[in-house]
C-alpha cells in the first residue's frame, strides 16, 4: 500500500510538470539574442473554436515546449504562450519565428481581453507587414521589470514549425542586414555562375551548359520564392501562395534531372535509370502545368515528393558510375551531398513530423551553392576531358594521313612516275614553270591536281594539307 501512495505520488507530480505553466523568460542585461525554448507552453487547437481568452483561460493545459521547435498540425492551428521579463537596458524587442507560417497574430492583454496587435506571415503581403522583413516577425515593448505576457496563435497548411527567437533593436537591425547579405553573396554566385554558362554556351555551343544554366535558373527562382524574396522584390502587394513554388521546384526538377542524364550520359550508361529519370520528369511537367488550374498545398506535397523521388534516382546514378570508376561522378556526389540533405530534410519537416534545427533552415539554400561549384567544375572538366580526347584524335588523324601520303609518294617514286623536282618544272629550254604547268609546243598547259595544295618537294613553299 505505501509503494502503491508514493508510485501515485510520483505520477501526479509529473502530470503537474506538465500541465503548469512554464517560469517567465528573464531578459538579462547584456541579452541582445536569445533562442527560446524553455518557458514557452502550447496548446493546439484541432477544431479551429478557440478565441484569445478561451486559449488563456485553458493555459494550464498549455504543454512546455520539448527542444527548440514544435510542428503544427497540418491544416492546423497553435496557441503559443510565453512571459517575458525584461531586466536589460533596452525596451524595444522582436519575437521572430525562424520557419514561415501561413500566419502568426500577435495577442496582448487589454482592457479586460486580449486584443490582436500585429499580424505576421505568408497570408500577409509584404508591403502591409508592420514589421518588413521576410520570416513573421512582431515587434514588442516590454517595460524594465514588468511581466508581459504574449500570446500568439500560429497556423500554417503545411506542417510548419514553431521555433522562436527574441532580438534587442540593434541586434535584431544588425541580423536583418547579414542575412541580406549572406542571401545577396548567394544568390549573387548563382547569377554569375548562370551568365557564365551562358556564355560558354554561347561559344562552345554545347547544349549542356545551356542545360545547367537553365537547371540554375530555376533553383534560383524556386530558392527566391522559399525565401520569401520573390514576395519582397516582385510581388510586394500579393500574399505568399504556392503558384510559383509549384511552378519552380517542378522547372528545377525537370531541368536538374536532365542535366544529369547528360552529363552521366544514362541513355547509355543506365537505361533503365533513363527511363525512370524521364518518367520523373514527365510527372514533373504535369504537376507544374497543373498549378495553372490550381496551386496548394497538395500539390505543394505532390511536387515535394517528387524532388525527393528525383533526388534519389540522382543519387543512385551517381553511385553507379562512382562504382564504374567514375571519378567525376565522385566530384558530383560530394558537392552534392549538403544540398540533397539539407533539402531532404526540408521536405521532411513539412510532411512528417521532425525536429528543425539549423541546418533544416539553411541546408538547402547554402549546399545548393556548394553543389553548383562542384557541378561546374565537375562539367569544366568533363569539357576539357571531351577537348583533350578530340585533339588526341584529331593528331592521330593528321599522323596517319601523312604516313600514308609519304608511303604513295615513295611507291610512286620507285615506279618511275614523274616526282617534282625542287625548284619547281622545267620547260623544255630550261625556263622554270609555276607549280602544277607543263611547257608544251601550244604553250603553257595546267595539270590536273586532286588536291588543291601542292606537296613541300615541289619546290612551291607549301605544305601538305589534310583539308
Amino acid at each position: 500500500m505505501f509503494v502503491r501512495h508514493i508510485l501515485t505520488l510520483l505520477f501526479l507530480t509529473v502530470t503537474a510538470n506538465v500541465v503548469v505553466s512554464a517560469d517567465p523568460i528573464v531578459l538579462f542585461r547584456g541579452t541582445r539574442q536569445m533562442d527560446l525554448s524553455a518557458g514557452v507552453t502550447y496548446l493546439i487547437d484541432a477544431d479551429h473554436t478557440l478565441g484569445p481568452q478561451d486559449a488563456y483561460s485553458r493555459r494550464e493545459t498549455f504543454r512546455p515546449l520539448r527542444g527548440e521547435s514544435v510542428q503544427i498540425p497540418r491544416n492546423g492551428v497553435m496557441w503559443v504562450y510565453l512571459e517575458l521579463v525584461n531586466e536589460s537596458d533596452t525596451e524595444r524587442w522582436f519575437l521572430e519565428n525562424q520557419l514561415n507560417v501561413e500566419e502568426m497574430a500577435l495577442y496582448l492583454p487589454g482592457e479586460g481581453d486580449w486584443r490582436v496587435r500585429q499580424h505576421g506571415g505568408n497570408r500577409v503581403p509584404f508591403a502591409d507587414r508592420e514589421i518588413q522583413t521576410r520570416r513573421p516577425t512582431v515587434a514588442l515593448d516590454l517595460p524594465e521589470g514588468t511581466p508581459v505576457p504574449v500570446l500568439l496563435r500560429v497556423s500554417d497548411y503545411q506542417s510548419s514549425n514553431v521555433r522562436l527567437r527574441v532580438f534587442s533593436d540593434r541586434r535584431f537591425a544588425r541580423y536583418v542586414q547579414e542575412d541580406t547579405f549572406l542571401l545577396g553573396l548567394a544568390f549573387g554566385s548563382f547569377a554569375a555562375l548562370i551568365l557564365y554558362n551562358l556564355l560558354v554556351f554561347a561559344t562552345a555551343r554545347e547544349r549542356i551548359y545551356l542545360v545547367y544554366a537553365l537547371y540554375m535558373v530555376a533553383f534560383f527562382f524556386n530558392q527566391l520564392a522559399q525565401e520569401r524574396l520573390f514576395s519582397q522584390y516582385i510581388e510586394p502587394n500579393q500574399p505568399y501562395g504556392f503558384f510559383w513554388f509549384v511552378i519552380f521546384s517542378a522547372a528545377t526538377a525537370v531541368f536538374g534531372v536532365e542535366f544529369f542524364r547528360r552529363f552521366v550520359d544514362t541513355p547509355r550508361t543506365t537505361p533503365l535509370l533513363d527511363r525512370i529519370a524521364r518518367g520523373v520528369q514527365l510527372v514533373s511537367i504535369a504537376i507544374g502545368a497543373s498549378a495553372f488550374v490550381s496551386a496548394g498545398p497538395t500539390s505543394a506535397d505532390l511536387i515535394n515528393i517528387v524532388a525527393l523521388v528525383a533526388m534519389a534516382v540522382i543519387l543512385v546514378v551517381l553511385v553507379v558510375r562512382i562504382i564504374a570508376g567514375d571519378r567525376l561522378a565522385l566530384v558530383c556526389l560530394a558537392g552534392s551531398i549538403i544540398y540533397l540533405l539539407g533539402t531532404t530534410a526540408e521536405i521532411m519537416s513539412a510532411l512528417v513530423q521532425i525536429q528543425v534545427t539549423p541546418f533544416v533552415v539553411y541546408g538547402q539554400l547554402y549546399g545548393a551553392l556548394a553543389q553548383v561549384l562542384f557541378l561546374g567544375f565537375a562539367l569544366g572538366r568533363r569539357t576539357a576531358e571531351t577537348r583533350d580526347s578530340l585533339l588526341a584524335m584529331q593528331t592521330s588523324y593528321r599522323t596517319d594521313l601523312g604516313t600514308r601520303d609519304h608511303r604513295t609518294n615513295a611507291r610512286s617514286g620507285k615506279d618511275g612516275a614523274a616526282t617534282p623536282r625542287a625548284g619547281g618544272d622545267r620547260s623544255p629550254d630550261g625556263t622554270p614553270q609555276p607549280c602544277g604547268t607543263r611547257q608544251t609546243r601550244a604553250g603553257v598547259r595546267h595539270l590536273p591536281r586532286a588536291d588543291s595544295t601542292c606537296t613541300i618537294t615541289s619546290g612551291c613553299g607549301a605544305s601538305t594539307s589534310s583539308r
